[in-house]
């Protein structure tokens, strides 16, 4: 399972959106449950990228990625919002989402940390520079997820 530390919980209820409350949390999240809109930052280096994932497995995460919890009704107005600020048409049925048991459907947004989230990609998807080359000296294949995992035990 693709994972990634989940910073912002909003509290939903049917308040208007501007007054609701926010719960700060740490919480594993599927990484592909995470929605990024385009966000300031258009390029990011590969290199770059792959030294900030080697520096997380080595070090950990200070400061994880912010992720926004929303309804499907929250949701619906940060669309809007988003769309009439960077005058960008986005399609809100492509997007993935969680349902719970009851049925409630959680929409996972990044606000910050594009570089984090896509550090924490590579560690899922190829593995810090240490376990790919203890992979490689031991003669096996990194599977996915097996640095990830080994960094960050849940």
């Amino acid at each position: 399972m693709r994972n990634s530390t989940l910073k912002s919980d909003s509290e939903v209820s049917n308040q208007n959106f501007q007054e609701q409350s926010h719960v700060w949390s740490n919480a594993w999240l599927p990484l592909d449950l995470v929605i990024k809109f385009p966000q300031v930052r258009k390029t990011f280096e590969k290199e770059s990228l792959q030294e900030l994932a080697d520096d997380i497995a080595k070090n950990g995460l200070i400061q994880p990625p912010m992720i926004a919890k929303l309804s499907k009704e929250n949701f619906a107005k940060y669309v809007e919002v988003f769309e009439k600020i960077s005058k960008t048409k986005l399609l809100q049925s492509s997007y993935q989402f969680e349902e719970t048991n009851t049925g409630e459907v959680w929409y996972h947004v990044l606000v910050a940390g594009e570089r984090r989230y896509r550090a924490h990609m590579i560690l899922w998807e190829t593995g810090c520079t240490d376990c790919i080359n203890s992979a490689r000296d031991n003669k096996k294949t990194l599977e996915k997820g097996e640095c990830f995992s080994k960094h960050f035990p849940q």
